[in-house]
């Protein structure tokens, strides 16, 4: 069965099923992808979240983001930060100074190379630290930003939307309709899976569908070829095309689906170009294929009997490969 669903962000990522950034997380880290759940931050991350918003769902971008001045923290120091506030959340508040805090960190193995205990508080003692945990229960959990990045933001959305290369994909005709945020849950080789494409475009003249993704990235855009591979988004192109397909089957049974395309925005040519996943690429999604090394790159298809034998075998830790065999080749 194959439904396109009605509901919230949140509500859609709340359901238990395996999406893209699971399958992607069992590729890298096997059973351990199913026991916990892991949250990349990052600028550049956060700025594709926010420059996703601003184009496909905007009547949600004031719930989402708070901009202030304050310097958000990096690396071992964000982390902290945000543990104390997932702490804080839940009604414990003895992560209220540096003693607490040193006990978190601890936890979470942070500043191991410093053995010092006041060294060691000394890393995330300071205004940077204490500025943005105050700045963060200010604004109830939103995404926190400088007002130069929602500068860079708003002129992202302006070129995009008036560049010849994208503009017309968010200037619908009488003949071309546009969705945004399709979530749609479906069957792929007999496993449920969920899928959000953010834009998918109905030419009713032509009788096509193109679905489409929005990526933001600050190396070039000739670089991307590198990183759409290094990223393993051919599983995400594929998985997404297939579950559209089962989609538009039901609903469009006469028109044609077209390749999956990425709309990548870079941060430093600041130009939009729309990247093509051909035939080929949504083959190796599927089935994986070996790499230029001669590795194996698993598909969509292997990565979903992976997550069913996790799901079905909880006690293990170790990956399948090691599981099923005893002699393993170099």
């Amino acid at each position: 069965m194959t439904e396109r669903l009605n509901i919230s962000e949140s509500e859609y990522r709340g359901l238990k099923l395996p999406s893209y950034s699971l399958l992607k997380r069992v590729d890298e880290s096997g059973p351990w992808a199913l026991k916990y759940s892991k949250k990349f931050d990052s600028e550049a991350v956060d700025f594709g979240s926010l420059l996703d918003c601003k184009l496909i769902t905007a009547h949600e971008f004031d719930n989402k983001f708070y901009f202030d001045a304050t310097e958000k923290p990096t690396a071992q120091l964000l982390e902290l930060a945000n543990e104390i506030l997932k702490i804080q959340d839940n009604g414990d508040s003895y992560a209220n100074d540096n003693i607490g805090v040193l006990a978190v960190a601890d936890n979470l193995n942070l500043f191991g190379s410093t053995k010092e205990i006041s060294k060691r508080i000394a890393k995330f003692d300071n205004e940077l630290f204490w500025n943005y945990l105050d700045i963060s229960r200010k604004s109830a959990g939103k995404t926190i930003f400088t007002p130069d990045t929602l500068t860079e933001c708003n002129e992202a959305e302006l070129i995009i939307k008036t560049h010849y290369n994208t503009s017309w994909l968010f200037t619908p005709s009488s003949d071309i309709e546009v969705l945004t945020q399709v979530m749609i849950v479906t069957e792929v080789n007999g496993v449920q899976v969920k899928v959000m494409l953010d834009l998918v475009v109905i030419n009713n003249l032509t009788k096509t569908i193109t679905p489409y993704d929005l990526k933001a990235t600050e190396m070039h855009q000739l670089a991307f070829k590198h990183h759409f591979v290094k990223m393993g988004y051919y599983l995400q192109g594929s998985l997404y095309k297939e579950a559209l397909s089962n989609w538009a089957i039901e609903i469009y049974p006469e028109y044609t689906l077209y390749d999956f395309k990425f709309i990548v925005w870079s941060r430093s040519d600041k130009t939009p170009f729309i990247w093509n996943m051909g035939v080929e690429w949504h083959k190796k999604g599927l089935n994986g294929f070996n790499n230029v090394y001669g590795e194996r790159e698993k598909g969509v298809y292997e990565l979903l009997d992976d997550y069913i034998f996790y799901s079905q075998n909880p006690d293990i830790t170790i990956d399948r490969s090691l599981v099923e065999n005893t002699i393993l080749e170099l």
